[in-house]
C-alpha cells in the first residue's frame, strides 16, 4: 500500500488517496480502523460486480458489519434523479445511519453517482472511492466532484463532497475491454499537456507499450502513468478544491467534449474518446490564435492518434455540438470557457473565443 497524497478541504476534512496492489486485503482493515461503520452500502453495476463483487464482499467480512450491494444500470443513464431516489430509498430501508458509509465500486459513473448520494443522504455520510476503470483511477475518483445529469446537460446537478479515501488498484484493470482502457488514456494525456510534460514524454517514448494497452506488458510504465496522473490532480485540486480558479485547467478538452457527448445523447461516444477529440480541437484553436506552435500542435495530435484514438467525430451535427456546449456548467456570462495549450506542459484559460473559430475547430475534427 502506497499513500499518494491527500486533499485537505477548508473544513479540515482530509481525503486520502492510496495506490495498492493488495486492496482487497488492506481496505477492510483500514475501514475498521478509520470509519468503524455498522453498515456499508456497495454501489456498483452488474458487470463490475460479476467480475469482482464476490471478492470485495468476502474481503469485507472481516469487519463484521452488514454489507448491502446496490446495483444500477451501466452508463450515464444511471446518473439521474430517479436512480438517486431509488438508491436513497434502499439505504433508508436498510436504516443506514450517519456513521455508516458507502463504497462507490466502479467507474466514473458509479463514483459521480455514489458521491452525490453520499453527500445528500442524511445531509452527508462518508464514502470511499474504489475505482475500477482506468479513467476513474487517474481522474474521476479524485477531487470530490459528484454529479448527476439533466436532460439539458451533463453533471448539472451535483456537489463537492470529498471521499474519506480513494483506493486505486491496478488489479481491477485486467477485466477492462480495449475500448475502456483507451478511454482512460485520454485523461492521462491530458495531465501531460496541462501540467506534467514528463507524462507526455513517457507516453511518446514508450508508444509500443502504450498502443498495446496491455497492462501486464510493462506494469512499471503503467503504474508510473497512473500514479503520476493522480499526483498531478492532487496538486491542482489542493490549490483550488472547489474550482474557483486553477482547477479549471483540468477541463482541457472537456468543453467541446461535453458538447459532443450531449449531441450524441451520451451513448454515441465515450467520455475519453470525446476528450481526445476535444483536446485536438482546443489545440487547433490555440494554434489558430497563435499561442501554440504548429510543431507542438502536430506533436499533440500525433500522440493522440498514435495511441489508438480516431481523432475525429462522425455523424454528429456541428450545430448540435455547439448547442450542447451552451448548457455546459463551466460557461461564464454565457461565454464558453476554453483551456488552451501554449506548449506541452502548460495551458491558459480563455473565454473570448469567437463562434467562428469554434466552429472552424469542430469542423477540423469532423469528417
Amino acid at each position: 500500500m502506497k499513500m499518494l497524497g491527500s486533499i485537505q478541504t477548508d473544513q479540515s476534512i482530509r481525503s486520502d488517496v492510496f495506490f495498492d496492489n493488495r486492496l482487497l486485503s488492506n481496505l477492510p482493515n483500514w475501514i475498521q480502523a478509520n470509519i468503524k461503520p455498522n453498515k456499508i452500502i456497495v454501489l456498483s453495476h452488474p458487470e463490475i460486480f460479476d467480475f469482482h463483487g464476490s471478492d470485495l464482499l468476502k474481503s469485507l467480512e472481516v469487519i463484521g458489519c452488514e454489507v448491502f450491494p446496490i446495483l444500477v444500470s451501466e452508463g450515464e443513464v444511471s446518473k439521474s434523479m430517479s436512480t438517486t431516489q431509488d438508491i436513497i430509498s434502499s439505504m433508508l430501508d436498510n436504516q443506514l445511519e450517519r456513521h455508516d458509509c458507502l463504497i462507490a465500486f466502479g467507474g466514473g459513473v458509479i463514483g459521480d453517482l455514489g458521491g452525490f448520494v453520499a453527500s445528500i443522504y442524511l445531509r452527508g455520510i462518508r464514502f470511499i472511492q474504489v475505482p475500477t476503470s482506468l479513467l476513474a483511477q487517474v481522474d474521476a475518483s479524485i477531487g470530490g466532484k459528484t454529479g448527476i445529469n439533466d436532460a439539458t446537460g451533463k453533471n448539472l446537478i451535483g456537489t463537492f463532497w470529498q471521499p474519506t479515501a480513494t483506493w486505486i488498484s491496478p488489479q481491477f484493470l485486467s477485466t477492462l475491454n480495449h475500448r475502456e482502457r483507451l478511454n482512460g488514456l485520454a485523461e492521462i494525456i491530458k495531465y501531460g499537456v496541462i501540467t506534467d510534460p514528463t507524462i507526455f514524454n513517457l507516453i511518446e517514448s514508450n508508444i509500443d507499450v502504450i498502443q498495446s494497452l496491455d497492462f501486464t506488458l510493462n506494469d512499471t510504465i503503467w503504474h508510473s502513468l497512473i500514479q503520476s496522473s493522480c499526483l498531478a490532480k492532487l496538486k491542482i485540486v489542493n490549490q483550488d478544491v472547489t474550482e474557483k480558479g486553477v482547477r479549471a485547467i483540468l477541463n482541457f478538452g472537456h468543453t467541446i467534449a461535453h458538447g459532443i457527448e450531449s449531441a450524441g445523447s451520451y451513448s454515441a461516444i465515450k467520455h475519453g474518446e470525446a476528450v481526445a477529440v476535444g483536446m485536438i480541437a482546443a489545440a487547433y484553436i490555440a494554434k489558430e490564435s497563435s499561442i501554440l506552435s504548429n510543431q507542438s500542435f502536430m506533436r499533440l495530435s500525433e500522440c493522440i492518434e498514435n495511441v489508438g484514438f480516431v481523432p475525429h467525430v462522425n455523424g454528429i451535427q456541428l450545430e448540435n455540438i455547439v448547442l450542447g456546449m451552451k448548457n455546459d456548467k463551466k460557461n461564464i456570462h454565457g461565454k464558453f470557457q476554453f483551456v488552451l495549450p501554449t506548449k506541452i506542459g502548460h495551458v491558459t484559460i480563455n473565454n473570448e473565443i469567437s463562434i467562428a473559430l469554434l466552429k472552424k475547430a469542430i469542423q477540423y475534427v469532423s469528417c
